[in-house]
């Protein structure tokens, strides 16, 4: 939820956004924000700034056409809606952006919608303008979902808009034309570094796809993209271009067997937990999780696209273990986002485990995947408690 002034915001699962007064519980305005019969949910956080509510959608996974949308914090009027893929250029686009994105996708639209903003909105005061990361799209095989190529525009994207207007200001794709469900609706963070001797304004972010970004958040500029956990799909991010430098045997609907074993996972190298930065160590704390996943091309599936087996194992072995033994780790990664490099990390007994909480008083807080919460040294990283 979200808390302004009088009103906490809830949004819920059957796409209503909902202000509520805090002191009686008295329902101020309610409204629908999408659809729930065309697949769309909410399933992030609203967040409220300069007079606006601002809010996402999810379930892009099974063919919703992704939005971001403003709404009225008085009123619960809708102020604008941000389309992050294209939709049927037979219909007409809705502006000048979608006419552009529509040349990175096959027949100019995204058939089977994707993109949804589940999670990362945030709000940069200083250049007044919302920041959110998309999901990607379906089905995962780029081939089918966007037949003749194209970096398929604006799936696994950070994106930025005019807070007031909606209006498209820039972005960043990470993983253009993806295969793998790459997405980067992960956590943004917002701080100042000192990047190369100068002082940038920046966001950062781990997406799923095993890289940390850097990026200048005044223009949407990659200042630094470095991998934080073992990358399998590519070698590394091509500063000047922005684009990836792939393995081209990751790529599992080019190779003869139509399979590939990828790291990270489908399930990335971080997921929707929150991480959290300290700017009196200067590093970000990520709940991060590595493993496999084995993608082949599965041709009677109902859109087409592939299969994965989740955790990396052999399509045929066990799919319950779950433990280091079988070579799947969840480590807590204090990093340090200047020099691109791990300052300290702390290896998990299970894979995913929960958000981290950094504090002044030189403590870091993860939940674990046992049942435990861990307490940290912000600085060495040493456990200090288990409880």
């Amino acid at each position: 939820m979200a808390v302004e002034g009088n009103k906490v915001i809830v949004a819920t699962a059957d796409c209503r956004l909902i202000a509520v007064e805090k002191d009686t519980g008295k329902a101020m305005w309610d409204v629908l924000t999408c659809d729930p019969s065309l697949e769309y949910s909410i399933t992030g956080a609203p967040r409220v700034a300069n007079g606006k509510v601002f809010i996402g959608n999810g379930i892009s996974d099974y063919g919703a056409r992704g939005y971001l949308s403003s709404y009225d914090l008085e009123t619960g009027k809708m102020v604008w809606r941000f389309w992050t893929v294209p939709g049927d250029p037979k219909r007409g686009h809705e502006n000048e952006t979608m006419k552009m994105a529509s040349k990175t996708w096959a027949d100019g639209y995204a058939k089977n919608g994707g993109g949804s903003p589940w999670d990362a909105i945030v709000y940069d005061e200083k250049y007044n303008q919302v920041i959110f990361g998309t999901d990607s799209g379906i089905p995962y095989d780029p081939d089918v979902r966007s037949p003749g190529g194209g970096d398929n525009l604006f799936l696994n994207s950070i994106v930025a808009v005019d807070a007031n207007t909606g209006r498209y200001k820039w972005h960043y794709q990470t993983v253009p034309n993806d295969a793998w469900d790459f997405n980067s609706a992960n956590h943004i963070i917002q701080a100042e570094l000192n990047i190369d001797g100068k002082q940038k304004d920046v966001l950062m972010q781990a997406p799923k796809n095993g890289f940390f970004y850097v990026i200048d958040r005044s223009n949407g500029r990659l200042l630094k993209a470095d991998p934080y956990v073992n990358a399998t799909w590519a070698s590394r991010i091509d500063l000047k271009s922005g684009r990836p430098i792939e393995n081209p045997a990751a790529r599992y609907h080019k190779t003869k067997e139509g399979r590939s074993r990828v790291t990270p996972s489908l399930l990335g190298g971080h997921n929707w937990h929150p991480m959290s930065y300290s700017d009196k160590t200067g590093l970000v704390y990520i709940p991060a999780h590595e493993f496999s996943t084995t993608y082949r091309l599965n041709p009677d599936a109902q859109l087409g696209g592939a299969l994965f087996d989740w955790y990396g194992n052999d399509l045929n072995a066990e799919r319950d273990d779950l433990s280091k033994s079988a070579t799947q780790i969840g480590r807590l990664i204090a990093w340090d986002p200047r020099r691109g490099k791990a300052a300290w990390t702390v290896d998990h007994e299970l894979p995913m485990n929960g958000g981290v909480l950094s504090t002044a008083g030189n403590l870091v807080f993860q939940g674990t995947a046992t049942g435990k919460t861990q307490c940290a040294l912000r600085r060495q990283g040493s456990v200090a408690v288990v409880f």
